[in-house]
Parts: C-alpha cells; sequence; structure tokens
C-alpha cells in the first residue's frame, strides 16, 4: 500500500491508474501466488489438530452475522 500511495496518480513505467485491468490481473496473481504459497507451507498436523476449532469458528461467525444482517434488514424495513 505504501509503494501505491508513493507512486500517486502517475505510476510506475506504463502502469497508471487508469488501468484497471492490469491492476485487477495483477492482483489476482498476487492473490493466486499467496494462496497457493500457504497451501504448500501448510503443516497438515497442524492444520488435523485446529480443523474442529475452525469449522466452530467459521460456523458461529455465519449465524451471528446473518442474524445481524437479518435484524437490521428487518427493523429497517418494517416487515
Amino acid at each position: 500500500m505504501f509503494i501505491g500511495m508513493m507512486a500517486g496518480n502517475e505510476g510506475f513505467d506504463g502502469i497508471h491508474f487508469e488501468s484497471y485491468e492490469l491492476t485487477h490481473s495483477l492482483s489476482l496473481i498476487a492473490f493466486c501466488l499467496i494462496i497457493f504459497s500457504g497451501g504448500v507451507e501448510t503443516n497438515i498436523q497442524d492444520l488435523k489438530e485446529n480443523l474442529w476449532r475452525g469449522v466452530c469458528l467459521s460456523t458461529i461467525s455465519i449465524i451471528h452475522n446473518t442474524t445481524l444482517v437479518g435484524l437490521f434488514t428487518y427493523y429497517l424495513n418494517k416487515i
């Protein structure tokens, strides 16, 4: 983010702020590399030990967020 702020609107060597498709492509490639690296470096034993905790936490957070959005929508629209 710092590099982007320092580059400003002019950008680096032909990568201008208006290059939305190029920016999207570069960010998609970076995202894929980060996900791939995380998958390669993950220890299977650590994954097995923390699987139940992760599943419970994600399920609880989905239920919590869905409830909050539902209540907000209900009271906003007076259904």
